[in-house]
């Protein structure tokens, strides 16, 4: 819904209820909870965000952003400038809006059942990590918490992954087995983490999807970075 807002069309609910790969009655209860909220343009056939939620939205991301500290947000601006052949020469207001707008539509596609882009090849033996991670609907969370486990060096607990993701033992039990068969989660005394091939796939999957940006949206997220903490 939030695509549908920052693209300036709307979807129809059959459009939706595909991407998600759900149910009727499902997607039905879903629209109803999110009137509920005032998350959606309301007296519409077709979907999108309204433009309060859409605001609301912005705001707070904007917020998680600045919880970066400077030097990581240095490191992210360096980053995308090697990725650019351009400067950006807009306002710090104009790059955020680039930014969001394309972080927004990245994590729309990402979630689309019929999504062509895929952290690896679909079919592919053994098991690939984007087959692993739309399993069930934990998965997606517990690969970004292995993964933070790895880069930390801090390895989590079965019962940390419990709390985390508010999933049942057994459930999470048959998540790390098949994830440490699949080669994706290695398993040390201390817990869980990703192993360096999950973290090789998911970075590589990143620098796929930037290399299709153009240089002047590159430009803009590292003019963001670089100015995320003089534009609190």
């Amino acid at each position: 819904m939030l695509e549908a807002r920052i693209r300036g069309h709307s979807y129809k609910p059959s459009d939706v209820q595909e991407m998600l790969s759900v149910s009727r009655n499902t997607l039905v209860s879903i629209i109803n909870e999110g009137n509920s909220f005032n998350l959606l343009e309301t007296g519409a056939q077709a979907l999108a965000a309204s433009s309060r939620f859409f605001n609301l939205y912005s705001a707070a991301y904007l917020d998680e952003w600045r919880l970066i500290d400077v030097e990581a947000s240095q490191s992210l601006a360096e980053a995308f400038q090697e990725l650019s052949s351009e400067r950006w020469g807009g306002s710090f207001d104009e790059a955020w809006e680039v930014t969001r707008d394309l972080s927004v539509l990245s994590r729309a596609e990402s979630v689309k059942s019929n999504r062509p882009r895929r952290l690896t090849f679909e079919e592919t033996e053994p098991l690939d990590l984007s087959s692993w991670v739309i399993m069930n609907t934990f998965n997606r969370d517990l690969l970004l918490l292995v993964m933070a486990a790895a880069t930390e060096k801090q390895p989590l607990t079965q019962t940390l992954i419990m709390t985390s993701l508010n999933a049942s033992r057994n459930s999470i039990k048959e998540s790390l087995k098949i994830g440490i068969e699949a080669g994706f989660i290695i398993k040390v005394p201390e817990g869980y983490m990703a192993s360096h091939e999950a973290l090789d796939l998911y970075l590589q999957w990143h620098i796929d999807t930037f290399a299709f940006y153009e240089d002047k949206y590159l430009s803009a997220m590292s003019r963001f970075h670089q100015q995320l903490h003089e534009n609190g």
